[in-house]
């Protein structure tokens, strides 16, 4: 091997580390032709045997694999890029850490994607259309689920057409532009949600998880109490600090706080006001006076990664419970609106509770609360009111309502009518009253006329999905039968 100099970080006089080199040297069946003569092809300096010459052993270095890469090149582009324009948003804002390095993300992967592909390019400089086209083609074809590639394109057509000065690069109106002959439907992103994601809604005691989580860390506690009285997110829930948000009749969330910069305040009213009240004191008396209820020294990321260690701990995970931190936040959402007298979708609320004026103003009062300033943005919370069929003769009393599809839902009609009790929850049947039982389903559809069908068509047909199938399931149990 290369007889050189050793400095002390392990490397030879020019800091190339040598070791690393030989051990890859050593990986050939033969060793590589090292000449100690002192001809012009020579690995050494003919002015000193110990001295390596830098070129031949930046040589060396890129002929066993080491040195930067055309993929590291082209990474290293985009960074300066990111460097000078990802912190500032588009209203000249200071943009979160989270968007920063998402973007980062992104653009990571897109070069080491572009690379994948075929497209050896060395500078982000030399993008062009067809690049962009065959980004959009390979993320299709690996399966990129609808919003994934949604907000991975938001992300390259910001860096390539702002950023990178190349405006109109990268086409508006989506992945479809470069999806020819793929069904525009099929690339729909749900905006909605079909079914509770709520903790109470999906079957949890509240009170019993948020005890698990004090008995774990006290800090962790409160976090998930300030999410669930305020309806926090995560970020949130660590970079607030309670005594400098706490105004009394309201709990004010700065903009270096909230997501994207949306200043909120959320009012405490009402008797959901005086729970509001005690967990804010009782948070307080954990936090001192000036912190921030994330752990104390710590960055940010370190405090993301301490609460979903936490999270697993206790068990609320989407694999484990159903459930996730963010299931609070729709918590806190439901319960705003039930206490404005809304019964939200997702809790089995029917569009025929009130006008849908007074729906609107109150379904715009939570979203304000949460840091939206949308109606549209709920339905990822509690669900959408979507048209209900009249009742028809013959069919009885709507019992349910679930998602068989993006555009269609089905309604579940039973005569003898079954109605709940006092407490809202429906006692389970007898067989014999089973067997009294009438059940049809009437399929809604966005376009199509409404279909009318047994349960045991209903089960045998294709056309509904498995999880089409097991949410009647679920319906009929929650129902009695």
């Amino acid at each position: 091997m290369l007889s050189t100099r050793t400095c002390r970080n392990g490397g030879d006089q020019h800091g190339w580390d040598t070791k690393r080199s030989e051990s890859r040297v050593e990986r050939f069946d033969q060793p590589l032709p090292v000449r100690m003569g002192g001809d012009s092809r020579q690995t050494h300096c003919r002015r000193s045997p110990k001295k390596c010459c830098l070129s031949q052993v930046r040589r060396l270095n890129l002929f066993v694999g080491g040195g930067m890469g055309k993929t590291e090149r082209l990474i290293e582009t985009v960074d300066v890029i990111l460097k000078k324009a990802s912190w500032k948003r588009a209203d000249g804002k200071v943009a979160s850490v989270r968007t920063q390095r998402y973007s980062k993300e992104v653009m990571h992967e897109t070069c080491r994607r572009l690379h994948r592909l075929g497209y050896l390019i060395e500078n982000i400089e030399s993008i062009n259309p067809k690049h962009i086209e065959a980004i959009v083609k390979s993320w299709h074809s690996d399966g990129l689920s609808n919003k994934t590639m949604q907000n991975q394109y938001s992300r390259l057509k910001i860096f390539v057409n702002s950023w990178l000065g190349k405006n109109g690069l990268v086409r508006e109106g989506g992945v479809i532009n470069y999806l020819e002959g793929v069904d525009e439907s099929s690339l729909k992103v749900k905006t909605y949600t079909d079914e509770t994601k709520s903790w109470s809604g999906n079957g949890l005691d509240v009170k019993v998880w948020l005890e698990r989580a004090r008995l774990i860390d006290s800090r962790f506690h409160c976090m998930l109490l300030m999410g669930l009285a305020f309806g926090l997110r995560k970020k949130e829930m660590l970079m607030i600090s309670p005594w400098k948000s706490d105004k009394v009749e309201h709990l004010s969330i700065d903009g270096s706080v909230a997501k994207n910069g949306r200043h909120r305040t959320i009012p405490l009213e009402g008797t959901y006001g005086q729970f509001q009240r005690q967990v804010l004191d009782h948070v307080k008396k954990e936090v001192k006076r000036g912190e921030t209820l994330g752990w104390p020294n710590r960055t940010l990321k370190q405090n993301e990664n301490r609460y979903y260690k936490y999270m697993q701990a206790i068990g609320a995970t989407k694999y484990e419970s159903g459930v996730t931190g963010h299931g609070l936040r729709a918590e806190f959402a439901e319960n705003q609106a039930m206490l404005m007298g809304l019964i939200p979708p997702s809790l089995g609320g029917d569009k025929k509770q009130m006008t849908k004026k007074a729906r609107e103003e109150i379904t715009l009062a939570v979203s304000n609360r949460m840091g939206h300033g949308r109606v549209s943005v709920l339905g990822a919370y509690y669900g959408t009111f979507r048209s209900m069929p009249e009742k028809k003769t013959g069919i009885g009393e709507r019992v349910g309502t679930f998602v068989v599809s993006e555009d269609d839902v089905c309604h579940v009609h039973a005569w003898p009518t079954i109605t709940p009790g006092p407490s809202g929850e429906y006692r389970k049947l007898s067989t014999e009253e089973k067997s009294e039982l009438e059940i049809v389903l009437v399929v809604e559809r966005e376009e199509g006329p409404i279909q009318k069908m047994s349960v045991e068509e209903f089960d045998k047909s294709d056309e509904f999905s498995e999880k089409s199938k097991d949410r009647l399931k679920r319906l009929f149990e929650k129902v009695g039968l």
